[in-house]
């Protein structure tokens, strides 16, 4: 695998499609992959919602490993690539947990959006990181940059499992 893009660019369109599906879970986590076109893996453009496979999708989530496989072949047929994966943290803040930092796919990026409900209506208050990286990114409104990361973590949080 390569190492990718030294930074990403999480598209408005994919942070208001993320912020849908966070609503649409109720008090569950959201969770789901995000998408660039395939010469422009730095600019993630979509966001696609999985199901939560986690027994405890309030507190943590974990992809539906056939979603996954699924998503990634129908996006290289689009000439798309996922570049990352993305969840929600329904009771606030967009800090990752020490269970997301340990659990970001390698290779890819990690976005935690959050999805509280004073957040409603709100931008997006959003962290990008990936693993290896020494560097948090926090965001929110518009689109969000980040050079990937590390930082110290906020909560207990589930894994997510890359076939």
């Amino acid at each position: 695998m390569t190492a990718g893009p030294a930074t990403l660019l999480v598209d408005e369109r994919a942070l208001i499609r993320m912020r849908r599906h966070a609503r649409r879970a109720g008090g569950l986590e959201a969770c789901g992959l995000l998408l660039a076109r395939a010469g422009r893996a730095d600019v993630a453009e979509g966001a696609v919602a999985c199901p939560n496979l986690s027994p405890d999708a309030a507190r943590a989530f974990r992809i539906d490993p056939g979603r996954w496989v699924r998503c990634e072949r129908l996006a290289r047929a689009l000439g798309l690539v996922v570049v990352g994966v993305w969840h929600s943290h329904p009771r606030g803040g967009a800090s990752p947990s020490a269970a997301d930092l340990a659990g970001a796919p390698a290779g890819l990026w990690s976005v935690v959006l959050d999805a509280s409900p004073g957040a409603e209506g709100t931008p997006a208050e959003v962290s990008v990181w990936r693993p290896g990286s020494r560097r948090l990114a926090r965001g929110g409104g518009g689109s969000c940059a980040a050079t990937g990361a590390a930082t110290a973590p906020a909560r207990g949080h589930g894994r997510r499992d890359r076939p």
